[in-house]
């Protein structure tokens, strides 16, 4: 489950990944912050916020520490890999991918992250879930990633 971090170490964890400051990142880590702890203003996961962000670096030094990869925004379920989507963070979708992130899990809407793709017009991002084994049809809401 979710866990809060000591003494703000959440806020810190969450605008180290947000901003692409990875050596506050890595000496967060070091110190043994909550991995998957969530800002409770923002909501989100470090991950989230680094993938969201386009933030490559961050992104990569929180999965190999290991984060998981589909630890997801409790209100709207969006996942990291959604976050990146939607960003257009090409080089984040791809190293979510390979850690394992589920390409075909949807958010609390039931919008899958190819279904993102699709609306914010991510051709890459899109390519790479294919790849990873997204599927073009309907999604839990009845609309398909073809259709929007």
């Amino acid at each position: 489950g979710t866990k809060r971090a000591r003494d703000g170490e959440d806020v810190e964890l969450f605008w180290a990944a947000r901003f692409g400051r990875v050596e506050n990142l890595r000496e967060l880590l070091q110190r043994g912050t909550a991995l998957d702890s969530v800002d409770l203003a923002h909501g989100h996961a470090a991950l989230t916020a680094a993938a969201g962000s386009d933030q490559a670096e961050a992104t990569a030094v929180l999965l190999d520490a290991g984060v998981d990869a589909n630890l997801a925004t409790q209100e709207s379920g969006l996942t990291p890999l959604a976050a990146a989507v939607i960003e257009g963070a090409t080089a984040c979708v791809r190293h979510l991918l390979a850690k394992g992130a589920d390409p075909e899990r949807p958010d609390t809407d039931g919008f899958t992250p190819l279904m993102h793709a699709a609306l914010h017009g991510r051709v890459d991002s899109a390519a790479a879930l294919v790849e990873a084994g997204a599927v073009l049809g309907a999604g839990p809401a009845g609309i398909g990633a073809k259709e929007l």
